[in-house]
């Protein structure tokens, strides 16, 4: 038998606070036979009254909200830490969540599920395929984000190594530099931001910080930050302005002002458009035939450029510059495909040898096809280049 000497008071309410908070609810409850077996389970026995009394414990102690239900006869807990629909909502966006692994997010998904009744658990088996999640651990952002919080809630500096992705062999990385040649970059962080299955991290800049270096950018994706550390020195926000602003003034210099642009759309494809556009878009009918939009848009080939992501459904109207400038973004894209230019598949076989020893986990199909037409694959020749 346990002997909790005088701690035997404070074990039984946390033993009863426990079942109640993982058994009951506003729909479930627990009858007063459950717990007192729960209790007997160590070695505690109760009476009655004695229940009656914790139970007034609970509610003073801990804000517990118990209820009697005479039908069912048992206890309901009308102010649960989660109802089932909490749990379901958390697994859920766990499982989507792009920027963890798989096993990681499965193994978050167990985890809430602790948190319900082992009756229910099967019930918040709910996995969700998310085809652009990464693959290996060390493309997680849920560690980089850690250290980040860590360096916004106590007001720190950081400084990490930041790449981008090239056409390079062997090595498809290459970190950017301050001015003075640094691979690590100081900055004052300003907040997380989420944004089409990405984090970003954005931050303060002045007119002496190295991110005012042109390569530099405005706003770090997480993905690409590697080595994060919190500095000692703190962030410093007065008399600093949000670096995002400061591209917004560029951007507004050099491409001119946003303008109001409106678009032209089939009345069948409006689906499409609040999924690109937002659902908040307004919606203007012109015809049966047709509706319009108008959004907020530079005159320039970057901001016209996604415009195309519409189709050829949608049809830019106003102003006239705008319309001028979409045509001449449609024909320079045309002209892409009418102009006479050399196979991607231009390596010779010595070059295709020495790819496939550095990366042998390409497909071999696939390398095939970068051969030139008079040339042919050699089953013979071994993976390490020699010919």
């Amino acid at each position: 038998m346990a002997n909790y000497g005088k701690y035997y008071i404070a074990i039984r309410l946390l033993l009863l606070k426990q079942y109640l908070e993982a058994n009951a609810g506003g729909n479930r409850v627990v009858k007063r036979s459950e717990l007192e077996e729960h209790l007997r389970k160590h070695d505690i026995f109760v009476e009655k009254k004695t229940l009656y009394a914790d139970f007034a414990a609970l509610g003073s102690v801990f804000g517990m909200q118990l209820e009697y239900d005479p039908h069912k006869k048992g206890y309901r807990l009308l102010n649960p830490p989660f109802e089932l629909h909490d749990l379901r909502v958390m697994i859920d966006c766990v499982q989507a969540a792009s920027f963890i692994t798989e096993e990681e997010a499965n193994t978050v998904t167990t985890k809430i599920k602790g948190l319900a009744p082992q009756r229910e658990r099967n019930a918040l088996s709910r996995y969700v395929e998310v085809r652009d999640r990464v693959q290996r651990a060390e493309d997680s952002v849920l560690r980089k984000v850690d250290i980040i919080q860590t360096a916004l809630q106590n007001e720190r500096q950081i400084r990490f190594r930041y790449f981008k992705y090239i056409a390079k062999r062997g090595n498809h990385k290459e970190y950017y530099k301050t001015k003075n040649g640094d691979e690590y970059i100081t900055i004052h962080p300003w907040k997380l931001v989420s944004e089409n299955h990405c984090y970003f991290l954005e931050h303060f800049s002045d007119n002496g910080s190295p991110l005012d270096h042109e390569l530099l950018p405005s706003r770090f994706e997480i993905v690409r930050m590697e080595n994060i550390e919190v500095l000692g020195e703190p962030r410093e926000k007065a008399d600093m302005r949000r670096h995002a602003w400061a591209i917004e003034l560029a951007n507004e210099m050099m491409f001119g002002k946003e303008v109001p642009v409106t678009i032209r759309f089939r009345n069948g494809c409006i689906q499409d458009v609040l999924k690109v556009f937002g659902a908040d878009i307004p919606i203007i009918p012109i015809d049966d035939k047709y509706f319009k939009i108008v959004i907020m848009s530079q005159i320039c080939p970057e901001a016209f450029t996604n415009l195309l992501d519409i189709g050829c459904y949608g049809k830019v109207i106003a102003p006239p510059n705008a319309v001028e400038e979409m045509k001449r973004c449609i024909r320079d894209m045309a002209n892409l495909y009418e102009k006479d230019e050399e196979p991607y598949y231009v390596l010779t076989e010595k070059e295709l040898y020495e790819l496939y020893a550095e990366e042998p986990e390409l497909d071999e199909e696939i390398l095939k096809q970068m051969l030139p037409d008079d040339a042919d694959w050699d089953e013979d020749v071994e993976k390490d280049g020699e010919m």
